[in-house]
């Protein structure tokens, strides 16, 4: 049984260091896309056009690679999209204009959508059903781990060099991270378990012993249904603010006057915050049954954090609320993806994930979009008491679930 432990651990550690590359990517991007644009001659809205085309193509991505990852499998499609993500950003340092940009951006989104949920999906299937949630705790960590250092090492790389550099550097650690993949996969003995009816079988008896099926009203219901809802839940109202932050929080402190470096400050906070909490053992709760209660306390800390948000006029209470937002991220992140973890089995975990990003892109635009018009309206203070009222309603939302389930477990 030793070799079979060794086999999930490297085949898991192979899919976090995809996940780490993957994101490094992401949040380089995020800091880079709109003045490279500007570099090459865009205007405004086509600044705008190449920064949210990723995220277009990624959605959509989203949703077609978690049916491709349930019926191809994990591995292929996961090498497959590393590959092809480091030949689009190769490509970003051929582009001579803004519409070649826009271009080479939409294909690096689409090609970059199965990673994440191929990851997850590969760290779900080889991890037991009682240890999912440290699990993702860990997997989350280093997701925050490459939110602190991308952003940091592509504006340093900037300054000694160029962006195309930051590319081309961005384009070697994903071809490394392939060849990572690749040698741990291809000496592994372990089959990807998608329709595998053996795993299913297997992970469905594991349930069984702690989700058993109800009857109430009527209608056969289980725990995994409300978990998966809960989990979706979750996750928008958290990118929902997200995206407000990353949208207002610059601007919030420019107007006090701060310099850009403090305002980089802030989200390195945030992320150093949510690196800690998802690697202590509060992930281990969830493995104990109690996510639904994790993911309340996360949404309770982010609806707290975006209320000092917006009444703080000093960098200090700034800080603090980026730190509790971080707290609630941590809190949210790993014990949401752990829950539809556990709700999905190898035949559709795929898809599960697919969807679960999907959401993750649709609430940061959301968060966004609404908090840029409503900035443009000049009723910058309202859009943060709207996004709390909407985080509120689906805590609301959660709590009836949570209801739901005592009264069957009664």
């Amino acid at each position: 049984m030793d070799w079979v432990f060794r086999e999930k651990y490297l085949l898991v550690w192979s899919a976090r260091i995809v996940v780490f590359a993957a994101f490094l990517d992401l949040f380089i991007q995020f800091s880079t896309a709109s003045n490279f644009a500007l570099q090459l001659g865009a205007d405004s809205f086509m600044i705008a056009l190449i920064v949210g085309i990723y995220s277009g193509t990624n959605l959509f991505g989203n949703l077609v690679s978690g049916y491709m990852l349930d019926k191809f499998g994990r591995k292929t499609p996961v090498a497959i999209g590393l590959g092809l993500t480091a030949v689009s950003l190769i490509g970003y340092s051929l582009v001579t204009n803004p519409e070649q940009l826009l271009v080479i951006r939409s294909f690096h989104g689409l090609v970059a959508s199965v990673l994440a949920p191929g990851c997850y999906s590969i760290i779900g299937d080889e991890t037991s059903f009682n240890k999912q949630g440290r699990a993702m705790g860990i997997t989350g960590s280093i997701i925050a781990l490459a939110a602190i250092i991308g952003p940091a090492s592509a504006g340093y790389l900037s300054q000694i060099s160029n962006l195309t550099i930051v590319y081309l550097m961005d384009a070697a650690i994903l071809i490394t991270a392939l060849i990572v993949f690749c040698i741990f996969n291809l000496n592994s003995q372990t089959k990807d378990k998608q329709n595998d009816k053996t795993s299913m079988r297997q992970e469905n008896v594991a349930k069984s012993q702690i989700q058993p099926v109800e009857v109430l009203e009527n209608k056969t219901i289980t725990n995994t249904n409300t978990d998966i809802i809960i989990s979706y839940l979750s996750i928008l109202a958290l990118t929902i603010g997200v995206g407000v932050l990353v949208t207002e929080i610059p601007v919030l402190l420019e107007t006090q006057n701060v310099e850009p470096g403090k305002s980089g400050l802030a989200f390195s906070i945030y992320a150093l915050v949510a690196f800690f909490v998802m690697l202590s053992p509060l992930n281990r709760l969830v493995d104990k049954r109690f996510a639904p209660l994790i993911l309340l306390s996360g949404l309770i800390f982010i609806c707290f954090s975006m209320f000092l948000n917006y009444q703080t006029q000093q960098y200090t209470g700034v800080m603090v609320s980026m730190a509790i937002f971080g707290f609630g991220y941590g809190l949210i992140s790993p014990a949401s993806s752990a829950l539809l973890s556990r709700s999905t089995n190898s035949g559709n975990r795929g898809l599960g994930f697919g969807f679960y990003y999907a959401i993750y892109s649709v609430g940061v635009l959301v968060g966004s979009f609404s908090s840029g018009l409503i900035t443009d309206l000049e009723i910058f203070n309202i859009v943060g008491y709207l996004v709390i009222l909407m985080i509120l309603l689906i805590i609301l939302t959660q709590i009836k679930t949570l209801l739901i389930q005592f009264k069957k477990d009664q």
